[in-house]
């Protein structure tokens, strides 16, 4: 099964590390997760882990990168267990409806035809690293105009989104 490959890291269910080092990818949108596994085997987005695991190896073709996010895209999602303290979420409550709400949902749902990603959730460490990933320029596959919405925002403005979004039940 294609999936055993992914929950060496990911895990059985899919929710990642707490830590942030992996992501949970549990319940995410099928376009989402066919566009990462694309951008990661042409190496448009990076990280050692996924250059190998999606390269044609592991993934012969597009019938394996659909089922695979098909299959993905079933799992249940889970909360995350890293939700960090309250000092912060009504302010990161605030900073997501401003900018965020008109792509990815009211509750950070994300949108599967559009492509937008599921954040609600996610772990809160993990959702910073790659917030900053995209202002230093270091996450290629995010679109210009999501790179420039981040860089809008103040630096102690991420971390506060990030804690508000782990928060978000899936």
């Amino acid at each position: 099964m294609l999936f055993e490959t992914c929950a060496a890291c990911h895990g059985g269910s899919g929710v990642g590390v707490p830590d942030g080092s992996v992501p949970a990818i549990a319940g995410q949108h099928f376009r989402v997760i066919v566009r990462e596994l694309v951008d990661f085997s042409n190496k448009e987005r990076w990280d050692p882990r996924m250059q190998h695991f999606s390269d044609e190896r592991h993934l012969s073709g597009a019938q394996d990168i659909a089922d695979l996010a098909a299959y993905i895209s079933r799992l249940p999602p889970a909360r995350s267990a890293d939700q960090g303290n309250d000092e912060h979420v009504q302010r990161g409550a605030e900073v997501y409806a401003r900018l965020c709400t008109r792509c990815h949902g009211p509750r950070a749902e994300g949108d599967n035809r559009r492509g937008f990603p599921r954040l609600a959730g996610q772990h809160r460490e993990y959702l910073l690293s790659q917030m900053q990933y995209a202002v230093q320029d270091q996450r290629p596959n995010f679109s210009p105009q999501h790179v420039h919405l981040l860089q809008r925002l103040q630096a102690e403005d991420l971390p506060d989104l990030a804690q508000y979004l782990a928060r978000l039940g899936p």
